[in-house]
């Protein structure tokens, strides 16, 4: 498959994206991912790094769980997993769960545009 190279420790990867199967089989790993996901740090280690190898197989499915063991450092994982995720559709969400995704900055200007035609706040009525 196609996919982006990742140089890690000791080699480098094309790493594909995430096929729905994988998303699925993956879902807690992907929660894992999540900010304020209050897992043992051991858990989410292992979740991650099961997550990044069956993402590698879809290329090298004779890649073992010591031979990336061997060939990756724990920032590799991380690497992998966020080289596949953006081809997939995956998108990050904003850390402040208040402010809703796009919604601009209040400090801006960005979001002090003029209300449309016919708009109850633009009516002389």
């Amino acid at each position: 498959m196609d996919g982006v190279t990742v140089k890690v420790l000791r080699g480098e990867f094309i790493v594909p994206g995430v096929t729905l199967r994988l998303h699925f089989k993956h879902e807690a790993a992907l929660d894992a991912l999540q900010p304020g996901w209050n897992a043992n740090p051991k858990e989410s280690n292992r979740l991650l790094f099961a997550f990044a190898l069956d993402i590698l197989k879809q290329n090298y499915p004779d890649l073992t769980e010591d031979a990336l063991l061997d060939q990756c450092g724990l920032a590799d994982v991380g690497g992998i997993i966020g080289a596949a995720l953006p081809q997939s559709g995956y998108s990050r969400r904003p850390l402040d769960r208040e402010k809703p995704i796009g919604s601009p900055d209040p400090s801006s200007s960005a979001g002090s545009s003029t209300p449309p035609a016919g708009d109850p706040a633009t009516s002389s009525t």
